[in-house]
């Protein structure tokens, strides 16, 4: 039985690249530094500073060249399920895939339900419970829309945050 590996039906030259390298350095950056981890490590003053350069040092140009290495030899569509699908099978893979989705499912609408209690903490104090939940129902709602469009359309997206 032959190792998996990368697909020989494409070459690198073949490939038209939707994320370049930066934006894969952005999304890692805005998937890991959000904004309530730039205030705690504000709060620590300048040694905050340090932190960040270690993250990047010893976490983000790893994260990246892993990211790069494993994207350009499995071109297709699917990212990490298709990465330990190869690696491993379709039953990791497809365990892989569902433990990224069931977390998406709980983290996206609790990030939404505390952005919807901001909104009302800091603009509108009298806000309904309605509409906090329509809020985090829009949010939803949108996140699916970009999620369903084609990733070149979408990149922007990533870039932006």
């Amino acid at each position: 039985m032959d190792a998996p590996g990368p697909p020989s039906t494409t070459t690198a030259a073949s490939r038209s690249r939707i994320l370049g390298l930066a934006p894969m350095v952005l999304f890692s950056v805005s998937a890991m530094i959000t904004l309530d981890s730039v205030a705690t490590v504000a709060a620590s003053g300048w040694r905050g500073v340090g932190v960040f350069i270690a993250l990047a040092v010893l976490y983000y140009a790893p994260y990246g060249f892993i990211t790069a290495a494993r994207g350009s030899a499995w071109p297709q569509e699917g990212g990490i399920y298709v990465w330990i699908r190869e690696a491993y099978g379709d039953r990791a893979g497809g365990v892989t895939a569902w433990f990224y989705w069931i977390n998406l499912a709980y983290w996206a609408p609790a990030v939404f339900v505390i952005f919807a209690g901001t909104v009302r903490s800091a603009f509108w104090p009298e806000m309904s419970r309605t509409w906090e939940e329509l809020i985090v129902i829009g949010l939803l709602w949108l996140v699916v829309a970009i999620g369903i469009l084609p990733l070149r359309l979408t990149t922007w997206v990533n870039n932006a945050s």
